[in-house]
């Protein structure tokens, strides 16, 4: 109990720290979890580019290819590409199934505020950037619900997701996650809905996912 009373007083440390507030988007520094400050203890070696400067790890959603067409091609940002805006507000099948993909297949977690702002805590940034893009053009991903079941003396447990697209509003049951390894180079999700059923949402490489679009 000490020790982990001592990890979250360090983690707490972190957040506070003035010198790593963020001016441009006026953001403190912030713990996701309270091993980081045993994690930053194993660090011996920092890596730098010649000029001195840490590298900026920023994901950015920049192209995505849909039914063989490449959005944000000319502009290199799928976000304000005219076509993929377009279709996205004609509801386009093959566009609400990417867009579902990107917000479902995540371990990514909403946080809504007081105020109705809903922000993403995530393990990884690309996770962070995907679902965040995907929000940035209508499917939003709105909440986890997490029911705790006891039948027989066996704790089950239940995750029900809700994300909004174009005003409407979709629940999922999320049954299972397989998570990304270098052996599979893919994450899978599978969920359930009341129209389709059981659906198996993946992403990944590129040499493990187009294989098996074409079987």
């Amino acid at each position: 109990v000490t020790l982990d009373l001592a990890k979250g007083v360090y983690a707490k440390f972190i957040d506070w720290d003035e010198q790593m507030f963020d001016r441009e988007t006026c953001m403190p520094a912030h713990s996701a979890n309270t091993a980081i400050s045993e994690d930053l203890g194993q660090v011996e070696y920092i890596l730098s580019d010649r000029t001195g400067t840490l590298t900026e790890n920023r994901m950015i959603f920049r192209r995505c290819c849909m039914s063989d067409t490449l959005y944000g091609e000319n502009n290199g940002d799928a976000l304000k590409d005219a076509r993929l805006l377009d279709a996205v507000s004609c509801n386009d099948p093959d566009i609400v199934k990417f867009l579902t993909v990107m917000a479902l297949c995540s371990t990514v977690v909403p946080i809504k505020s007081n105020g109705g702002t809903i922000t993403y805590q995530a393990q990884s940034q690309d996770e962070e950037a995907l679902v965040t893009a995907a929000s940035k053009l209508n499917m939003v991903l709105v909440a986890f619900s997490y029911l705790r079941l006891i039948f027989a003396f066996i704790s089950l447990f239940s995750i029900s997701t809700e994300i909004s697209f174009n005003g409407c509003k979709f629940y999922y049951d999320l049954l299972d996650i397989l998570e990304f390894t270098s052996d599979r180079k893919r994450m899978s999700a599978v969920v359930k809905d009341v129209q389709s059923g059981k659906i198996l949402l993946s992403k990944g490489a590129d040499e493990t996912i187009l294989p098996r679009c074409h079987q």
